[in-house]
């Protein structure tokens, strides 16, 4: 059964781990543009978890850690959040523990964060990822062209 609980700094390994052996392009498209440096570590981690609006979670099935994704830009007054940086072991993608945790944390921010908006940005070449999305219920609300066209994004969002 999937669950999510707050990242201590102990389960940064986990993400840690996860990014091994990737490269820095890799880092780029999982974490976004000049957030962390390659490779990435536990340390960098503890350092940006420290953001009074940024919450990193732990993705579980059972006891067992398969993914982590964080709430950013978390703005109560306007209801909104950012979700970003969502990763998951590689051995549990493709089987639908994307969907069905994106769908734990759109629940958790409108139920009982009471927001009303839940943002995310996701690079146009990462079309699995857009797929998963939107079977969420996410939608494009935003083209951004960057000056290498590799790193377009889009913005999308899914309302209560």
């Amino acid at each position: 059964m999937l669950s999510f609980s707050p990242a201590s700094p102990d389960d940064y390994k986990y993400i840690v781990a996860w990014n091994d052996g990737r490269d820095a392009e890799y880092l780029h498209q999982w974490a976004g543009y000049n957030v962390f440096v390659h490779p990435l570590t536990a340390e960098q981690l503890a350092v940006h978890a420290q953001k009074f609006d940024r919450r990193i979670y732990m993705i579980y099935d059972g006891a067992d850690a398969i993914g982590s994704y964080e709430l950013d830009r978390i703005d109560p007054q306007s209801g909104t959040a950012f979700l970003c940086r969502f990763i998951l072991r590689h051995d549990v993608q493709g089987k639908g523990v994307g969907e069905a945790a994106l769908r734990m944390m759109a629940d958790f921010v409108f139920n009982n964060m009471g927001f009303t908006q839940l943002k995310l940005g996701v690079y146009c070449f990462n079309v699995p990822a857009i797929r998963c999305y939107e079977k969420v219920g996410f939608r494009v609300l935003e083209y951004r062209p960057h000056d290498n066209p590799q790193w377009n994004m889009y913005i999308m969002d899914i309302k209560t």
